[in-house]
């Protein structure tokens, strides 16, 4: 677990309330930290926008530092099927960026099945593209509720969930596929199918946590060994 100097501390302190000590967390606000990348990373990032080069290299560095308080080699991880990190073998993770923050989850693949992490901008979203994210249920807990950001919480929380169970799933799910209920006071949520797809059972056992530091959405989420089938 770390965080820099001068990163967002702050997100670092909910992570490390949320997640278990074995899984490894690193949070950075300084892009300009990042090393070089490597092997198949340089490949991919050639052809990137400068500034989304910049964030991309910044996530890896962010998970290179998470898997070495593991006691893992530094090695490159290279973007597979769905545009998912590739991580080194006996390990899984997650990596997310917004702006000048970007941070990572790692953990021993004999320890999780999956892990999730995902930071977004807080703020209002369009009626429209809330419809696209939220399904008709959870809009109207929204509109019962009143809460701030919370379809942008919503939005973060499927973007966790799905980082998380990539590795056993391998396929896309859709944002109408998964409803999401959010408890604001434990900061916590909970993901059910919002119709019978059978690949998607295992949704009540993922451990979810949602909270707002300053203009930032954080979530993360992980399923554990008990978990398996």
């Amino acid at each position: 677990m770390s965080a820099e100097p001068q990163a967002d501390q702050p997100i670092d302190a909910l992570l490390s309330r949320w997640l278990p000590a074995d899984i490894a967390r690193h949070v950075s606000g300084k892009p300009s930290i990042a090393g070089p990348l490597t092997g198949e990373e340089a490949d991919t990032a050639a052809a990137m926008a400068p500034a989304r080069r910049i964030e991309f290299a910044h996530g890896r560095h962010c998970a290179r530092a998470a898997l070495a308080e593991l006691g893992a080699a530094a090695a490159s991880i290279p973007v597979g099927d769905h545009r998912a990190p590739i991580w080194p073998e006996g390990f899984l993770g997650s990596i997310t960026h917004c702006g000048v923050v970007a941070g990572a989850l790692v953990a021993r693949r004999r320890a999780y099945q999956g892990l999730g992490i995902d930071i977004e901008q807080a703020g209002t979203m369009d009626r429209d593209m809330a419809r696209l994210i939220c399904t008709p249920v959870e809009l109207e807990r929204i509109d019962a509720g009143n809460r701030v950001n919370e379809e942008r919480r919503i939005f973060a929380c499927k973007e966790a969930l799905y980082k998380c169970i990539w590795p056993s799933l391998r396929r896309y799910v859709d944002f109408q596929e998964v409803d999401i209920e959010i408890d604001p006071m434990e900061q916590r949520f909970v993901a059910r199918r919002s119709a019978r797809q059978d690949d998607l059972s295992r949704l009540p056992q993922v451990c979810g946590w949602v909270g707002v530091e300053g203009d930032l959405i954080v979530a993360a989420a992980y399923l554990g060994p008990d978990s398996r089938s």
